[in-house]
């Protein structure tokens, strides 16, 4: 690992009573069976301590949570709801404060889960419909088919290419652009309930109710370590910012270590946990279609991060070697000429603007590239932005890894 030193740099709409908000790093743990309405349908823990905070919204008898994650602007979490009432699931966008509001209806989910992810275009990814994947974009669904019924779904940004996976037996990597498979990793065990990429082992995880339970996969399909935690495992998120994974295990929220040791657990007091995602865990990600000649944006926001400075980092040499920072934060970007200018630097004057600012009241920024016209199709940009912030180790907060594929 290489070191440097970086500058200091319409639908459904409802509204909940609560008026605390999550804070950065606290888990969201979805409930798809609440069974009573006083149960929670999303409860916040707290990051330090891994105790019930509050409620993100109130359980509705016929409303479950099937899926969370956070949406583009780091601020929003996105919630798939098992509507036991239709056969659709109500797609929702959900404000730190408890506003509920539908963005898009998707067939139900088997077994009341089925995953969602951000693509690197601003879609929204549902897995779990059946043997397709969807992507939901607006008021546009469009469908891409499968071979299995894949429950799960996330992508590599190394690659752009999509990760799926049903409950059990098999791990489907589908290429983005062409949707061709591309690998299938079989022989898993059963009861896959969480899919993640990790920054620092530039691979996936797995997590299995069965042993071993947690599982690392290069993008060859090859397993490259197994963790064996407690318990059964029924979710997994991991942080970006220091590698720790936080764990549904056994009706726990369990906190390990990235190399799987654990660090402490806690009860949940939730009947069917079903999803897990920590919040404020994606403080980078894009939109657009990166071409020639056009242009491509990114979102920045860190949840009360408002007034510090921020700096976006960007690589073409890809993910896998990564850098190491003091106090164990880590930029999951190889270092190359592009990685230091930006770092040092800043901008490239008529390409890049905005790489470089302080987050707004709102705790948002953008940043956005203009694609040369002489970059060639199937370039693949890398990003990642640190937050200047004096609570982190050594005053810098890290964030997720980001690409983007010029078409």
């Amino acid at each position: 690992m290489q070191r440097i030193a970086l500058l200091t740099v319409a639908a459904l709409t409802v509204a909940s009573s609560l008026t605390a908000q999550p804070q950065l790093g606290d888990a969201l743990v979805a409930n798809r069976n609440p069974g009573a309405a006083n149960q929670s349908a999303v409860a916040v823990f707290a990051r330090a301590s891994g105790i019930f905070r509050q409620a993100l919204f109130p359980a509705a008898r016929s409303h479950g949570v099937g899926a969370v994650i956070m949406d583009a602007d780091n601020n929003h979490v996105l919630c798939r709801l098992s509507d036991t009432t239709s056969t659709l699931d109500p797609i929702v966008r959900v404000s730190a404060g408890g506003l509920i509001t539908t963005i898009a209806r998707v067939p139900e989910a088997v077994n009341s889960i089925g995953s969602m992810a951000l693509d690197e275009d601003g879609s929204i990814l549902v897995a779990g419909t059946g043997n397709h994947l969807l992507r939901v974009n607006g008021s546009t669904i469009t469908t891409l088919p499968l071979t299995i019924n894949a429950a799960l779904v996330t992508i590599d940004p190394g690659t752009g290419d999509y990760w799926l996976a049903p409950f059990a037996g098999a791990a489907l990597r589908v290429d983005r652009r062409t949707a061709a498979v591309t690998s299938i990793a079989t022989g898993f065990p059963m009861s896959l309930f969480g899919l993640e990429y990790h920054e620092r082992a530039d691979a996936m995880v797995l997590a299995s109710q069965i042993r071993p339970g947690l599982l690392v996969v290069d993008r060859n399909a090859r397993l490259l370590t197994t963790v064996t935690p407690g318990g059964t495992l029924f979710g997994l998120s991991i942080d970006p910012d220091n590698g720790h994974m936080m764990a549904i295990e056994n009706f726990n929220l369990t906190l390990l270590t990235e190399s799987g040791a654990q660090l402490r657990t806690n009860p949940l007091n939730l009947p069917n946990p079903s999803a897990i995602e920590l919040y404020g865990s994606r403080p980078l990600s894009g939109f657009g279609i990166a071409r020639p000649g056009g242009r491509y944006d990114w979102r920045i926001g860190y949840p009360g991060g408002a007034g510090r400075s921020y700096a976006v980092l960007l690589s073409l040499a890809g993910t896998g070697s990564g850098v190491r920072l003091p106090g164990g934060r880590y930029i999951g970007l190889t270092a190359d000429a592009l990685f230091f200018h930006t770092a040092s630097i800043g901008d490239l004057p008529g390409i890049t603007t905005g790489l470089r600012g302080v987050l707004g009241a709102s705790a948002n920024a953008q940043a956005t590239v203009r694609i040369p016209l002489a970059m060639r199709s199937g370039t693949r940009v890398y990003a990642t932005v640190v937050l200047v912030d004096p609570t982190a180790p050594t005053g810098i907060r890290t964030g997720n890894t980001w690409g983007f594929t010029v078409q």
